[in-house]
Parts: structure tokens; C-alpha cells; sequence
């Protein structure tokens, strides 16, 4: 049977996921002891970098819909690991790291390690270099449209 033109094209976003779930899955494979998932992980250590922020801002820097942001939120939360709190304007609420978090996020650290290292090594020749070289311009492009 002959594959039609529109199957034939291949599609980047359908790429992209595929490639995005696989990396999770192998993240969360080392993250399994620590409690945290990469994402849990990755919020965690992007409010240790920026201090409190506000969820909406939150939302923007790291492309997740508020209420797939909000759902992610509520987990770290209910476990002490962030704050948040009503910002001026009552629909704004400002989100920050807890000492707890921090202490989550240092003791999840050589997980994180441990898990870059495995997928760099996994990766063909260049790939990881080109890979952080390309997909910030991605996220640019995608991000304006």
C-alpha cells in the first residue's frame, strides 16, 4: 500500500513530542529515588534561579499552558517545596522556592547529573551540542507565532 503525500511529510512537532517523551522517560528513570520528576525538577531549579516570580511570568518562561502550569504547581505545593502567595493584584499569585525545595533540589542534583550524562552518551556524535545550539531558537521561533 503506498503511503499518501500528507503521512509522507514528516512533521516536526509529532517529532519533537516523540523525541521530548523519550528524554523524559530516560530522566525520570534516574529520578525515580529522589521523588521528583525532571519536570518537578526542572521547575524547582528555574525558581531557584529566578527567585519569586509571578505565575503568568512563570507560564511564559517556560511554555506551559497556566493551567497544565498550575497542576504542576499544586504538587510541589502540597509538598512544602514552593510558596505562593497573592501577588497586588488578587488573579496574580507570586511563586517562589521554599527552603525545603531547596533542600529537594540540591539532594536531586546528582540525579540530574547522572541522567544528562547517560543521555549525552546515548546521543550520536554532535547531536548534543547541536541540539542546545538549535532548540532555543526553536522555542524563539515557535513562541512568536
Amino acid at each position: 500500500m503506498e503511503e499518501s503525500s500528507a503521512t509522507a511529510t514528516p512533521c516536526l512537532c509529532t517529532l519533537l513530542r516523540r523525541a521530548s517523551r523519550a528524554v523524559t522517560r530516560a530522566y525520570d528513570a534516574d529520578f525515580r529515588e529522589t521523588g521528583l520528576r525532571i519536570t518537578q525538577y526542572a521547575l524547582l531549579s528555574l525558581l531557584n534561579k529566578s527567585g519569586e516570580v509571578r505565575q503568568g511570568d512563570l507560564s511564559a518562561l517556560t511554555c506551559l499552558e497556566e493551567t497544565s502550569l498550575t497542576r504542576a504547581l499544586r504538587v510541589l505545593h502540597d509538598n512544602k517545596w514552593i510558596g505562593i502567595r497573592p501577588g497586588e493584584d488578587r488573579r496574580e499569585k507570586l511563586v517562589t522556592i521554599t527552603k525545603s525545595g531547596k533542600t529537594k533540589l540540591e539532594a536531586a542534583r546528582p540525579a540530574w547529573v547522572k541522567a544528562q550524562e547517560r543521555v549525552k552518551q546515548a546521543m550520536p556524535d554532535g547531536a548534543w551540542e547541536a541540539l542546545f545550539s538549535l532548540l532555543p531558537g526553536v522555542t524563539s521561533a515557535a513562541s512568536g507565532l
